[in-house]
């Protein structure tokens, strides 16, 4: 049969290319059509405050991410090639998978469909139909596909092909005579590794975008936009060793656990089946892997072999959210992953407040094991940040000074731009669906939080890493700041500006007379040269290939390059560039200690 899978704002949707490569392994012809490439909206670091009384919803290092979903609406030319599409090819089935969040589109994407192959049969599946079937069932689909969708669409397809009934398949919600019908879900499969790999074979996959529809040629560029590089995504196991109470797949476990069902929180693959999907995944053109988990944990020594095992195999930058209490339990994973190519840490904190953090988010966070675990990976060279949440109209200005003061514990602002710690600030947004969060605070819903003050909270955890105590609390004391919080983000970037540059031009007088290696010879290098005067350069260090001379400069690549502990390396990039090179040159050159750095702010 013909199954087409439909997926929004994300063509590396994984549900559905596990779905769509089960299928395909059956012999059914698939297609994947990806509606949008991304919700990424607009990152402004000086934003108004219209802007941020309107729609800031994120606020990561020090600026504010507008709302993605004012900025991502699908046009009528989108969905009216949505329906071309679906036109032309004429599949037997259609499904979707979705999140709750996504809801707001289906009144116009079920017709969507629906007009371009009426006759075909239209299911539904992921976290939000999946907690609430009913919805997509009212607004026109014929089946909702509840938990692990595998065994229940090979059921569905293996019914509608012999023409026999499919209402008592399990894991099937239906809507008959106004009256919605639920069957109770199957186990979930323990042994992921019986699943074949997801589909990256992307003449398979047809992506609608900006008005016009382009046939997906390779699954790096589809995420070079939300990640900036070719990458791919992989997951190593399925579900999550948290239960927070305002995720959905928590809603969701317990739904199933009520109807005798019990889904363990985490499954996972062994690490030699997902060694053996990056091999495949190497010989496309990608350039970072990108471990999509919601925590990269499995036994320590099986991690520590199987990091030694991709350092040999697949040597390729990665990322991953691994746990900080294996990484303080076991300092040498830190080690180990980082030897592996692992570049870049991102821990969850949510709140300073650990009481806070278990009463009303149910996660036993230990702040002492993440202050370890951030001085540990930053005594190492890394930069990372750190997962936020504010806006929550119940948590006190006590609770947030918890917050406040925890920062202090934590590395402050790199004047050299070699390391960078910062903030991923989220509001708090409640999901469809009776999670705990809800269930447990049933005010929280008729309460709302400005965002406004939303804004400023989040520039506050900045500026703590930023400021002294002094200039702290005459920043938290001044009340412009308060009434008019977009003007935070002109003085956090006026900030880290003025004090880099005094730091540089400070490394500059002391490096006189030294023989100077310059590393970069890129943009940050062009608009900084003029700095360099009486400054004795060697070369210029590029590692990728490029002319053999700059301003009557050697180029040469770093591994080419002779440097002694004596010689000062200037490292010149981009703001977001800094630490990856930073780390380049202590991995080859272990004996160098004296390295500047000289960035370019474009951010």
């Amino acid at each position: 049969m013909k199954i087409l899978f439909t997926v929004f704002f994300d063509p590396q949707d994984l549900g559905c290319r596990y779905l769509a490569a089960y299928m395909k392994k059956q012999g059914h012809e698939v297609r994947i059509i990806a509606l949008k490439s991304g919700l990424h909206g607009e990152m402004r670091t000086q934003p108004t405050q219209e802007e941020i009384e309107d729609r800031c919803r994120r606020v990561s290092g020090g600026k504010a991410g507008l709302s993605f979903w004012g900025q991502t609406q699908i046009s009528d030319i989108e969905l009216n090639l949505l329906t071309e599409t679906v036109l032309k090819w004429q599949p037997d089935i259609m499904g979707f998978g979705t999140r709750s969040q996504n809801f707001i589109h289906l009144p116009r994407i079920i017709p969507a469909l629906r007009a371009g192959a009426p006759q075909a049969f239209l299911a539904a599946g992921g976290f939000g139909p999946s907690l609430e079937p009913e919805i997509p069932l009212k607004l026109g689909v014929d089946a909702v596909l509840r938990g692990e969708g595998e065994y229940v669409l090979s059921d569905l397809v293996a019914c509608l092909s012999t023409n026999t009934s499919w209402k008592n398949i399990p894991g099937i919600a239906y809507m008959e005579d106004g009256v919605l019908h639920s069957n109770p879900i199957r186990p979930a499969e323990r042994n992921l590794d019986s699943f074949p790999f997801p589909l990256c074979d992307e003449k398979d996959v047809i992506i609608i975008n900006d008005d016009k529809i382009s046939q997906s040629v390779d699954i790096g560029k589809n995420n070079e936009k939300i990640w900036g590089q070719s990458s791919y995504f992989i997951l190593s196991s399925r579900g999550c060793t948290a239960e927070c109470s305002y995720c959905g797949a928590r809603a969701l476990r317990d739904l199933f656990k009520k109807e005798g069902v019990l889904i363990p929180r985490i499954r996972r693959r062994s690490l030699v089946n997902v060694l053996d999907e990056l091999k495949i995944a190497k010989n496309t053109n990608i350039n970072v892997i990108i471990f999509m988990d919601e925590f990269f944990i499995h036994p320590i020594d099986e991690m520590l072999s199987f990091f030694r095992e991709y350092k040999e195999q697949i040597n390729l930058p990665f990322w991953a959210h691994l746990s900080v209490d294996q990484l303080v339990k076991c300092p040498e994973l830190i080690d180990a992953a980082i030897d592996a190519g692992w570049y870049n840490f991102v821990f969850g904190l949510q709140t300073g407040s650990e009481e806070f953090c278990k009463t009303m988010y149910n996660r036993k966070n230990n702040n002492d094991n993440i202050i370890k675990a951030v001085s540990l990976c930053y005594e190492k060279g890394m930069s990372g940040y750190l997962y936020m949440i504010l806006g929550n109209p119940l948590e006190s200005e006590e609770y947030f000074n918890y917050s406040l003061e925890l920062i202090k514990n934590f590395p402050s602002f790199d004047e050299s731009c070699k390391q960078r710690f910062f903030f991923e600030t989220n509001k708090l947004r409640l999901p469809y669906g009776d999670v705990p969060l809800k269930t447990n605070h049933p005010e929280i819903i008729h309460l709302s939080y400005p965002n406004s003050q939303f804004y400023y909270n989040a520039m506050l955890l900045e500026f703590r890493l930023l400021f002294n105590d002094d200039e702290f609390s005459s920043l938290r004391n001044d009340k412009l700041y308060r009434e008019y919080p977009h003007l935070l983000g002109e003085l956090y970037q006026n900030t880290i500006y003025e004090r880099h540059t005094s730091y540089f031009e400070k490394e500059l007088k002391r490096i006189q007379g030294k023989n100077v290696f310059i590393y970069g010879g890129g943009e940050a290098y062009k608009q900084n040269r003029h700095l360099l005067k009486g400054i004795n350069i060697r070369s210029i260090l590029m590692d990728m290939p490029g002319p053999a001379e700059i301003d009557g400069i050697q180029v040469i690549h770093p591994e080419k390059a002779v440097i002694n502990s004596e010689n000062p390396v200037i490292i010149m990039a981009r703001y977001q560039n800094m630490n990856t090179m930073y780390r380049k040159l202590r991995y080859r050159f272990p004996q160098l200690h004296d390295i500047i750095g000289c960035c370019l702010f474009n951010e």
